[in-house]
């Protein structure tokens, strides 16, 4: 799988701007220690799923229309309002054709809802959604303070699982409250996302 992973690397490097593909190795590197505490069986799997998550992410927005619009991907007014979710579900198709060998039934779900989260995601899903905001190389203050809180919680938790649910409830909190202050359009799937895991974590609260 070594072999394997090394060439998925020198593919998608020279698909992806440096800066791009120095992002995908961050995520790369936090999945699989997210992997090592809550999917140790699935590790390699994961690192396939955050080398291509953003394989089409440096596409135009005109591009991720036409794709859509050829592949029946319904079009909504809030997809097209919010253009930068559209990668998630591009790649997949991309990855279909153009790389069929990965399109792995779990790391193309996990890859769909990575940009939105998805009130039902599965422990591999939100891996790579935690993964992808907190890297070790994303910059912003919030992202850093997130992946701060990640890793404090992790090597001290003994419910991994439901720690990683509240940081999940958390990444799409700063997301939702992001979106507010910039006064962008926020997709009703990631609103969904939010609601569901307060709930969810209410639950286990009991």
């Amino acid at each position: 799988m070594a072999d394997e992973l090394s060439e998925l690397r020198s593919a998608i490097e020279k698909l992806e701007t440096p800066a791009r593909f120095r992002h995908t190795l961050g995520v790369e590197k936090e999945v699989a220690a997210l992997g090592a505490y809550l999917l140790p069986e699935s590790v390699d799997k994961l690192r396939i799923a955050a080398l291509l998550h953003d394989v089409t992410k440096e596409w135009s927005h005109d591009e991720q229309f036409r794709v859509c619009r050829a592949e029946g991907i319904p079009l909504t007014d809030e997809l097209i309002a919010s253009p930068q979710v559209l990668h998630g579900l591009t790649a997949v198709k991309w990855i279909r054709e153009n790389l069929p060998a990965y399109a792995d039934s779990e790391v193309l779900h996990a890859i769909s809802v990575h940009t939105t989260g998805d009130a039902d995601m599965s422990v591999f899903d939100e891996i790579l959604f935690v993964a992808d905001y907190t890297e070790e190389g994303r910059v912003y203050p919030a992202c850093q303070a997130m992946r701060q809180k990640l890793w404090t919680g992790m090597e001290q938790t003994d419910r991994p699982r439901e720690f990683l649910a509240e940081m999940v409830y958390a990444v799409l909190g700063d997301t939702v409250a992001y979106l507010n202050r910039k006064q962008k359009p926020i997709v009703s799937r990631t609103l969904v996302a939010y609601r569901a895991y307060e709930e969810k974590l209410a639950r286990q609260k009991g």
